[in-house]
């Protein structure tokens, strides 16, 4: 049906979004948080089914039971946070372009280089600065965040080409090796590209 009169929507900001918070659940400002399987901000942590959102804005305990229900501001638009401490990361200059994990709400004390159990990864290493050993992360926004593949590794000590060849009837144990070493390398082009 075409409009009829003007249509005025209410906007906000784009890189910006308003969450509910979970119940009793106290989240500051410069928090990475992200919405739980109920669809509550929460504090981010390495819970099974957490999607991650971005980075709070504000600083507010939450109560589900007021009305309205609380809420807090959350930057999403994939901020570079700028001279993280590395005390507990351990990153070098190799790792600039890496994912960065974290098991909890603070980056500096919880971030970390290996993948975690139950959620992927909240950002990008964009730089190292060896003069203070700090680095700065670039965050993924929410969209970036569900795309987010862990790489594979390849154990199989084959060789990865472009082929993948034919086992054929009479087994070759080097061959599979070789045609998994393949598809897992292209698999980490492919990832490499999109994220």
């Amino acid at each position: 049906m075409a409009f009829t009169s003007d249509k005025i929507w209410e906007t906000c900001e784009r890189g910006q979004a308003t969450f509910v918070v979970k119940n009793n659940e106290t989240i500051y400002a410069g928090a990475l948080v992200g919405i739980d399987s109920s669809g509550y901000l929460v504090n981010w942590d390495n819970t099974w089914g957490n999607r991650f959102v971005g980075i709070a804005l504000e600083t507010k305990t939450g109560d589900t039971s007021s009305s309205p229900a609380v809420e807090i501001k959350v930057d999403t638009s994939g901020v570079i946070l700028k001279n993280i401490s590395n005390a507990n990361i351990s990153a070098s200059q190799s790792n600039v372009g890496d994912f960065i994990f974290s098991t909890g709400y603070d980056i500096e004390s919880d971030g970390t280089l290996s993948a975690t159990s139950n959620v992927g990864p909240v950002g990008k290493i964009v730089a190292y600065n060896s003069d203070n050993n700090t680095i700065d992360v670039m965050l993924l926004t929410p969209a970036e965040s569900r795309m987010s593949i862990a790489r594979l590794s390849d154990n199989t000590g084959g060789t990865a080409s472009d082929t993948i060849s034919d086992v054929g009837g009479s087994f070759n144990q080097s061959t599979l090796n070789n045609n998994f070493a393949s598809l897992a390398g292209k698999i980490n082009e492919i990832l490499q590209g999109i994220t």
